[in-house]
């Protein structure tokens, strides 16, 4: 990407989000911005950023588009509903024996589970423990999996 597709990125951003950029800060925050988007295509690039604000409530930083391209690259197909319902357990088992279990980051950090979880809240999701809390929580689950199997 060059400088001005970046500029081009980082106005869109602000647009998406109706977020000021102060005419003061340009200079910075596109220096800043290209010093993370610069190896990556603008292309992809563009398609993440609007990927994020279809997704996403408040504005990302460089950073989380720049994870999210990164994301979109290496095509990790979501985990299924019962490896979604493993990695609940297994945090909530973590959580009360005290320890830190092995948790796997492409299912713990794969977008629809942690769209789930924010969408639900940690503290309700990892209290979660009948047949009834599993069967809600997988159809929450299977709802923002079938969103994001939409948007791909």
């Amino acid at each position: 990407m060059n400088k001005s597709e970046c500029e081009e990125i980082v106005r869109m951003v602000h647009a998406l989000f109706n977020q000021g950029l102060y005419k003061a800060d340009e200079k910075t925050v596109f220096s800043s911005w290209f010093a993370l988007f610069e190896d990556l295509e603008f292309d992809e690039t563009r398609a993440a950023v609007v990927a994020c604000s279809a997704e996403e409530k408040y504005m990302p930083n460089a950073g989380a588009i720049r994870r999210q391209v990164k994301l979109s690259r290496l095509n990790i197909s979501p985990p299924s509903p019962h490896q979604f319902w493993g990695h609940i357990q297994s945090v909530i088992k973590a959580r009360n024996t005290g320890t830190h279990e092995n948790i796997r980051k492409e299912i713990a950090e794969h977008p629809v589970v942690m769209k789930t979880i924010e969408d639900i809240g940690a503290d309700v999701v990892f209290g979660l423990h009948t047949n009834g809390d599993r069967t809600w929580v997988l159809e929450a689950y299977t709802e923002n999996l079938r969103k994001h199997m939409a948007n791909a």
